[in-house]
């Protein structure tokens, strides 16, 4: 059931951002390819492109934003939440199929900006031969790994690597929970102030995640610091880092389950009102 939730949410949502990638894909197309040829009488009109593609970048990221904020309040807190109450499915499902959909448009979303700035840089920047043998990435690689000589040790660190990206993800979620459960308080006590509420909720919250987050990342710092690590080899850094990912990656998983079942238990509440 929850696969055939997101099936439903995606086609209700993408409308909305199909337009802007085209725009996206199409003005960097047209400037990366073209404006480098200089077709005389169209400079003055290629050189719009440029700005044309950043209205469509901040365009998307407040489209973004609006669908986020949008498809949750009125699909769960509005009047299509009854209707939605209906349905053979539970609150955390409901809340995972929102949450997931605006994953989804993430990732795509990043993939098409990726996209598009290559297509703005491919006639300057030779992008396939960075990668070969000979090349500064290929160096740079070589000397990290070469100097390691330990072959546990790459593979950690490509674990790592990956545990990196699955942070910036719990970190991206963790922002979506926190626009839910300020909307979910908005709407169960705010009354007729919700929106007035479920902004004031949204600063708070944030403030106070952020807060002790900056807070742990200074108190793993100096712990490490202080205790073994004075950062005078690679390894020693490798081990500051792999501790510091460890550490924030639970802080963040724990941080989103409870962000994630407070906002379950609030409809839970808001049904029983």
């Amino acid at each position: 059931m929850l696969l055939k939730l997101i099936k439903y949410e995606l086609r209700a949502t993408g409308r909305k951002f199909y337009p802007i990638y085209a725009v996206l894909l199409i003005s960097s197309f047209i400037f990366g390819n073209f404006y480098s040829l200089g077709f005389g009488m169209f400079d003055n009109l290629l050189a719009f492109i440029p700005f044309i593609f950043t209205c469509a970048i901040v365009v998307q990221a407040v489209v973004f934003i609006m669908v986020i904020i949008e498809r949750f309040n009125n699909n769960l807190l509005g009047d299509e939440g009854y209707l939605m109450s209906t349905l053979p499915v539970t609150n955390r499902q409901l809340i995972a199929s929102k949450l997931i959909t605006s994953l989804i448009w993430a990732f795509v979303s990043l993939a098409v900006g990726l996209l598009s700035i290559y297509f703005l840089l491919m006639p300057v920047i030779p992008f396939g031969s960075l990668f070969t043998s000979g090349s500064t990435f290929t160096n740079i690689y070589g000397v990290i790994f070469d100097s390691l000589n330990v072959p546990l040790l790459s593979v950690a660190i490509g674990i790592k690597v990956f545990q990196f990206v699955f942070l910036g993800i719990c970190q991206l979620v963790s922002t979506i929970l926190i626009i839910y459960i300020a909307i979910t308080i908005g709407h169960v006590v705010g009354g007729r102030f919700k929106t007035l509420l479920g902004i004031i909720s949204y600063f708070i919250i944030n403030w106070g995640v952020s807060f002790a987050f900056a807070a742990l990342s200074i108190s793993v710092f100096v712990y490490v610091s202080v205790t073994s690590v004075n950062f005078s080899s690679f390894v020693e850094l490798y081990t500051f880092s792999a501790n510091y990912i460890n550490v924030m990656t639970i802080a963040y998983v724990v941080v989103c389950a409870v962000l994630f079942e407070a906002i379950n238990q609030l409809l839970v509440r808001k049904k029983e009102i």
